[in-house]
């Protein structure tokens, strides 16, 4: 048997049949090495290794002599032990562990934790997502179960929340290609200290600005890396003036703590940022390289969450300040994987002391 032209195609993680199994059997019977097996059936050799240890049985023969009549020799018999690889009994120890393997929805041994987490969610779905209220459960004392589980029964329809009920999951564009800067402002984001990257010193922070209805009205939105504390702004132009409003007013807010909490901010690359010398003199300014929202993705997270609230094209001139604050205060209190399930805003008061 040619294996270069017998060799069967696979997908990757295909698991063997018993079609497999009896080929394997019959080049072991063959005397095949393992690894001409192995590319016979398109898989690699440690495969067919751990497949004979499946299927191997022990084998009982009795080798006589040949009887000498003359004498009264009947021939003496020898038991030989041999292990031989039978596909049907591989087989069936695979369609065995196959069967245990399934697993059970545990839902039906956990209706408190599963009615706890339907209201959590159907309360406020823009607050709680599966994984937050998942975490909640498990601090109210339920046992519960993975995440990852905990979605599989809501797309089964197992639960009272349904997946129309869940925000849109965000979709993440694959990184492009660093464009040549049409306009430079001020110090690339590639001047910026590498410490920034890592997050773990408190004061760097993120700007961008969302656009109402016809170009008419903007919120500016600043986000700090560390805690993903939020500030918004609402203007009712949209003018390159308008950040050096916001940087005054939190210079007035602060005072001496404005330059511990403000250490750093980078904007995108728009034409509303453009005011960099009149910025500069309250913090250090950095640009992100043009089409490159990844490079700001803290903002643009926290840009996203607003848009529930707010949606694209939306009249901003209908929203009061008041309003701005409301979702601003709202976002800041929810609970946060990625701080351990703590609120930005409760890290932000410790950090900074201010109430």
């Amino acid at each position: 048997m040619s294996q270069k032209n017998n060799s069967i195609k696979r997908k990757k993680g295909q698991h063997l049949d018993n079609a497999d199994r009896k080929i394997i059997e019959q080049l072991l019977k063959q005397g095949t090495k393992a690894k001409d097996i192995a590319a016979a059936i398109g898989v690699s050799p440690s495969v067919i290794s751990e497949e004979r240890r499946r299927g191997e049985v022990l084998f009982k023969r009795i080798i006589r002599e040949k009887e000498l009549k003359r004498n009264y020799y009947h021939g003496k018999e020898t038991v030989v032990e041999e292990w031989l690889y039978v596909a049907k009994v591989a087989q069936a120890d695979a369609d065995l562990k196959k069967a245990n393997s399934i697993k059970r929805f545990k839902i039906f041994k956990e209706s408190g934790y599963v009615d706890f987490i339907d209201s959590l969610i159907l309360s406020d779905p823009k607050r709680y997502s599966p994984d937050v209220a998942n975490q909640i459960a498990k601090q109210n004392g339920f046992n519960g179960v993975s995440t990852k589980t905990l979605y599989n029964w809501i797309e089964a329809g197992l639960m009272k929340v349904k997946s129309i009920d869940l925000l849109l999951k965000v979709k993440r564009k694959p990184m492009s290609k660093i464009r040549q800067q049409k306009r430079k402002y001020g110090k690339s984001i590639d001047e910026r200290p590498k410490e920034v990257e890592t997050r773990e010193e408190f004061g760097h922070w993120e700007g961008d600005s969302l656009i109402g209805k016809e170009q008419k009205g903007q919120i500016i939105t600043l986000v700090e890396r560390k805690y993903r504390i939020g500030f918004m702004f609402k203007f009712n132009d949209k003018l390159a003036k308008n950040m050096v409003s916001v940087l005054r007013k939190l210079k007035k807010q602060y005072g001496n703590l404005f330059k511990e909490i403000f250490k750093s901010i980078t904007f995108d690359n728009g034409s509303e940022f453009a005011y960099n010398k009149q910025m500069s003199r309250y913090t250090n300014i950095y640009y992100a390289h043009a089409y490159r929202s990844c490079e700001r993705a803290s903002n643009e997270n926290y840009n996203g969450i607003v848009r529930r609230f707010i949606p694209k094209g939306s009249d901003f001139t209908t929203l009061s300040q008041a309003d701005i604050e409301r979702i601003n205060h709202y976002i800041n209190t929810m609970p946060r994987k990625v701080l351990g399930y703590k609120t930005s805003l409760e890290l932000f008061r410790l950090e900074t002391t201010v109430a």
